[in-house]
């Protein structure tokens, strides 16, 4: 069995795919809380036409409102330090776990040969 094979095989595990998939979920989670305490604009237009006096006319109105999460940002900033923190748990047991397949398949490879 060659190197690459088993390279490829201890890299293509099913715990591996898993913790892939974790870190990329702590990913979106991370964007997903650091959109919720960003400001947001909002933007709203009306318009119609005023029939009720002579000459008709025809109005329209833009509000703009921008909103500032002022107060709730501490626990969010929390919650942010916390799914980063997490984020870096599960690159570090990525690694882990790819180091130690990889270890794995060189002892079998080494183990094959002789």
């Amino acid at each position: 069995m060659s190197r690459q094979i088993l390279s490829d095989m201890a890299l293509n595990t099913a715990e591996v795919k898993a913790l892939h998939k974790n870190l990329s979920a702590s990913k979106l989670a991370i964007i997903s809380e650091a959109l919720s305490i960003a400001p947001t604009l909002k933007a709203s237009l009306d318009s119609g036409w005023l029939i009720s006096e002579r000459p008709v006319e025809f109005s329209t109105e833009i509000m703009l409102r921008i909103e500032l999460p002022l107060f709730s940002g501490g626990s969010s900033i929390a919650q942010l330090k916390n799914l980063r923190a997490q984020r870096t748990i599960n690159e570090l047991n990525l690694r882990q776990k790819k180091r130690k397949n990889m270890y794995m398949s060189l002892v079998l490879l080494i183990i094959f040969r002789h």
